[in-house]
């Protein structure tokens, strides 16, 4: 069979791909957080930041697939089957479970708060929480950990399809997005034929990299207007069938958003890589504990938004919503690292046990 994999002497943290792992942590806190608490984060368009957030930030979770496909080939050149599940299910599936199960305390905390009322666990409780876990339900973002399970269970066969087909396999499968749309916030097999796709492109772009890499820098402008011509048209649909709920409309929204954020993945990977010399300490940072930041940011949001929103004097709350949104971003993210760092200084290396970082 052919040689699939880089030498050993490549598996090197790649600096750029390190640095685009925080910056895609910050895309995904962004879309979960950035929203004024005058507007339910669920209604997408009751405000122009609204509309705003999910224009830019929208569908950032195709950066994480890329970059675990990316990394899954960078580092199978010593692949051993037993190691990589045992490290999944020790370091993906156990933090999940934890995480989860704080999910739902977390929420009963605040519906205690809120009401005084407090439901205690049952047995059928037992049987809701095993099917929030199969689907990813006990915090909206988590539907990616049972995807992405599933995604690792395929992947020691990828590693066996020879070279000379799977560049060129992993380019046809690009086409499947368009055919399965975005399924919402639960784990469904939509969600797994729109973005498994994406996490094998990532192997092959580590498997042709210089190859990949000069396609992207010769071809910059025209990737850079096809972001900007996607962009406008995903405002422009939104504008002329706000009131419709066609299902064609679903399908056109979910295949402009990936062709969006394809071609950003795309600029984002030419703009790190030009800049892998400079040292980018916050985003390096941010990517250490991107899992961490990850399984906690919602829940860090949801606490500071009940306590600041209700032990804030009216007169000093933040009243542009613009305003209050970034605040609420930035703290999001800045307390979310803060928790994972000070977690990680208590427990060190079993940190990831619990919170993934």
């Amino acid at each position: 069979m052919e040689a699939q994999t880089a030498p050993s002497s490549t598996r090197a943290r790649v600096t750029y791909i390190h640095y685009f792992r925080g910056l895609a942590i910050v895309f995904i806190v962004a879309v979960h957080t950035l929203w004024p608490s005058t507007s339910p984060r669920e209604n997408t368009f009751a405000l122009p930041i609204d509309w705003l957030r999910e224009l830019v930030f929208h569908n950032s979770t195709i950066f994480f697939v890329f970059i675990s496909g990316f990394l899954f080939q960078h580092l199978s050149d010593r692949f051993n089957a037993r190691t990589f599940f045992t490290k999944k299910l020790m370091y993906v599936a156990c933090p999940y479970v934890v995480m989860s199960l704080v999910g739902l305390l977390v929420g009963e905390l605040l519906a205690y708060l809120r009401t005084g009322a407090f439901s205690w666990p049952s047995a059928a409780g037992l049987s809701q929480f095993l099917k929030m876990l199969a689907l990813g339900t006990a915090s909206f973002q988590y539907w990616y950990i049972p995807f992405i399970m599933l995604v690792f269970a395929a992947s020691p066969l990828l590693l066996r399809i020879p070279g000379r087909l799977f560049v060129p396999m992993s380019l046809g499968l690009l086409l499947l997005p368009f055919c399965f749309p975005r399924s919402g916030a639960s784990f469904h097999f939509n969600m797994f034929f729109y973005f498994f796709p994406i996490y094998v492109f990532g192997m092959a772009f580590r498997r042709q990299h210089e190859q990949f890499l000069g396609w992207v820098e010769r071809h910059a402008r025209q990737l850079a207007y096809g972001f900007l011509a996607c962009t406008a048209a995903i405002y422009g649909h939104h504008t002329l069938t706000a009131q419709s709920n066609h299902l064609y409309n679903y399908y056109i929204f979910s295949g402009l958003f990936y062709v969006q954020k394809m071609l950003l993945l795309l600029l984002c990977i030419r703009l790190l890589q030009r800049l892998q010399q400079a040292r980018l300490d916050f985003l390096g940072t941010l990517a250490d504990f991107s899992f961490a930041i990850y399984f906690i940011h919602v829940y860090v949001d949801d606490i500071l938004r009940y306590f600041l929103v209700t032990y804030t004097p009216e007169d000093y709350f933040i009243s542009d919503p613009y305003l209050e949104s970034a605040t609420f971003f930035a703290l999001a993210l800045v307390v979310s690292l803060g928790v994972a760092m000070a977690v990680k200084a208590a427990l060190g290396r079993n940190s990831r046990l619990i919170i993934g970082s």
